[in-house]
């Protein structure tokens, strides 16, 4: 049996976003209509090949733009559609349990409220419950609060007297004994090894190892035991003997014919096994803290994080949209430097940004740079204030640089990022990354430069005022 769970408020939720989702995409479309399509007519040398191409593809765009407004608008009104009959078979449903109320409660008479006050009173309440939303959430609380602790309550009775739970309390007494007695035995130790590091994880190292050993000779002895068992005919022994890989395994499958020393060898397996376990704890912990230490060549890597200006909080950031290869590829700072300087007068100014300190460059994988950053998969290159982010399996990862350069040689002059993100300011660096492009010998990437605006047309926001 299944059942079908309505969230109603989910359902509008969902309804209102693709209602905004749908007045968005028209109000763009009107808006490329208004200040792009609308400024060709204005061209005084009449239509060209150029022209008319930026004229095909900002049609495009606005077609793309009205069809994804009918979708989403067609679907927030199948979402309406959906409440609307849900709703409908919710009130059937209602309306068939109270006209066959009268009829159940007669052939249930166990469950009939008592007559009187008790039933006046009980009526009251639900009527109350039902009434106010807030009330039901209260009542449905209290019932479920009051339902556990008497579960919970019963469970632990039972736990306690029947199954094992007076013999547990005993053995977490001796266990805390048993912690006592080892803090006053570190305690005992000169101040120089029970005060230093150095000295817990030479104590740890001791002790685990002392254990260890103890449960090498223990297992060479049980295993050769459970060989003898298995061949005198007995498996059951030799199962039970097998299966003991450890001395406090011993000492819990032992029976010492007395109630008081077995609870001692159970309360003393436990404890061997705690103290095995701080030490390989204390043991681990000293070995990150090394690795810690011997990796300070990631600290600049990561030490990125301590200037994060990025999506996550600050907004104010430039970014270049295209694909990406997927295949990393190893370019040292060195190598970004060598093959900026000298191509362009731009280029060259970023080479030198970067060389003296003050364009600070990151390469990044795939999945270090989108949930860093907080970007998609467009995204090839984000620049931060003076940070610079590229994409290590970007195929175009040198005028990437130079486009994301740009922003931030802009930034360092003093601009500010709302208008480096303009239309201006990424025509800017598009127009300085192209140049690179031809001069470097690349694939250029807009084979003109109206190809160029209409990108930029299409894949940024015009923020300026």
């Amino acid at each position: 049996m299944s059942a079908l769970i309505i969230d109603y408020s989910e359902l509008q939720t969902i309804a209102t976003n693709a209602t905004s989702l749908a007045s968005k995409a028209e109000n763009y479309c009107n808006e490329l209509n208004s200040n792009v399509y609308s400024a060709f007519g204005s061209v005084t040398a009449g239509v060209n090949d150029v022209l008319s191409s930026a004229m095909y593809y900002v049609a495009a765009k606005q077609k793309s733009l009205t069809e994804k407004a009918e979708e989403y608008a067609r679907f927030a009104g199948n979402v309406c559609t959906l409440i609307e009959h849900a709703k409908q078979a919710d009130q059937d449903v209602a309306t068939k349990i109270e006209n066959n109320q009268e009829d159940f409660l007669k052939k249930h008479s166990e469950i009939q409220a008592a007559e009187g006050i008790e039933a006046f009173l009980l009526n009251l309440f639900v009527e109350v419950k039902n009434a106010c939303p807030l009330f039901e959430i209260v009542a449905d609380c209290y019932i479920a609060v009051f339902d556990t602790l008497d579960s919970a309550f019963d469970a632990l009775k039972y736990f306690y007297e029947c199954g094992g739970g007076k013999e547990l309390l005993n053995i977490v007494i001796a266990v805390a004994v048993a912690v006592v007695a080892v803090a006053t035995f570190i305690a005992c130790f000169p101040l120089s090894l029970a005060f230093s590091w150095a000295g817990l994880v030479a104590l740890a190292t001791v002790i685990g190892s002392g254990i260890a050993a103890v449960n090498a000779i223990t297992d060479v002895l049980t295993s050769t035991r459970a060989l003898e068992s298995r061949l005198n005919g007995d498996p059951a022994w030799a199962s039970i003997y097998g299966k003991q890989d450890k001395f406090s395994d011993v000492l819990r499958d032992t029976n010492f014919g007395s109630g008081t020393l077995n609870k001692l060898s159970y309360g003393a397996a436990t404890t061997i096994d705690t103290v095995e376990t701080v030490c390989d704890v204390i043991c681990v912990a000293d070995g990150l803290k090394e690795f810690y230490k011997a990796g300070p060549q990631y600290s600049e890597k990561l030490g990125a994080r301590k200037n994060k200006l990025g999506a996550k909080e600050n907004q104010s950031f430039a970014r270049k949209v295209g694909n990406v290869s997927g295949c990393p590829q190893n370019y040292s700072r060195d190598d970004i430097i060598n093959s900026l300087d000298g191509v362009t007068e731009q280029s060259t100014e970023i080479a030198r940004g970067i060389k003296n300190g003050e364009i600070k460059i990151n390469v990044l994988g795939d999945e270090l740079f989108e949930s860093y950053l907080g970007v998609s998969s467009e995204t090839k290159a984000v620049a931060v204030g003076e940070q610079l982010y590229v994409r290590s399996s970007s195929e175009t990862i040198f005028s990437d640089v130079v486009h994301e350069g740009t922003h931030v040689d802009d930034f360092l002059s003093g601009e500010s990022f709302d208008k480096i993100r303009t239309w201006e300011g990424e025509l800017h660096a598009y127009s300085a990354e192209r140049e690179f492009q031809i001069k470097s010998g690349m694939e250029v990437q807009f084979p003109n430069k109206d190809d160029m605006k209409v990108h930029i047309w299409s894949n940024y926001e015009r923020l300026d005022n």
